[in-house]
C-alpha cells in the first residue's frame, strides 16, 4: 500500500474508542506513561503505535494540562471512577505516513475543526481543540 498524503492542517485527528472510559466516542490519540518511561519516550511510543506516525516531542506544541474526570472505568468495576491528568499536545505531521488506529480503537479519522461541534466528540477532545486555537 502506497502512503497517503497527510490531512491538511485544518483536519484534526479522532479514534473511535473501543474501551471505557468514554468508550463510542471518538477521541484524540493518547494513552499512559509508563513506569520510568521518559515523556518523549511516551510521546513517541503513543504517536505511532495509535495513529502510525513517527515525530519528537520536539516537533510538537505544549497545550497544556486537562483533567478528566469519569463515573466509569476501563476495568468495569462499579465501584470507583477513573480522574486522568492529560498532558496535552498538538502535532502536525510534515511527511508521508499511513494512518491506522491501534486495536484500542474501532477506527481513525482525519475531521475538519468544524466536525468538532458533532455529537460524536467527546467534550473533552472538544477542549483540546479550543485550546489551541486552530
Amino acid at each position: 500500500m502506497s502512503p497517503k498524503p497527510l490531512p491538511p492542517k485544518s483536519l484534526r485527528p479522532n479514534c473511535l474508542r473501543n474501551n471505557e472510559p468514554a468508550r463510542n466516542w471518538y477521541f484524540v490519540p493518547g494513552g499512559m506513561i509508563l513506569k520510568n518511561q521518559r515523556l518523549a519516550d511516551a510521546f513517541a511510543r503513543l504517536l505511532k503505535t495509535e495513529t502510525n506516525y513517527s515525530a519528537s516531542i520536539d516537533d510538537a506544541r505544549f497545550l497544556g494540562a486537562f483533567e478528566h474526570f469519569y463515573k466509569n472505568n476501563r476495568f468495569g468495576a462499579h465501584d470507583y471512577g477513573t480522574h486522568y491528568v492529560v498532558l496535552g499536545y498538538e502535532f502536525k505531521p510534515s511527511g508521508t505516513a499511513e494512518p491506522k488506529a491501534d486495536d484500542q480503537h474501532g477506527e481513525l479519522r482525519w475531521w475538519p475543526h468544524e466536525l468538532l461541534a458533532s455529537n460524536r466528540a467527546h467534550k473533552n477532545t472538544k477542549a483540546y481543540f479550543a485550546s489551541a486555537k486552530t
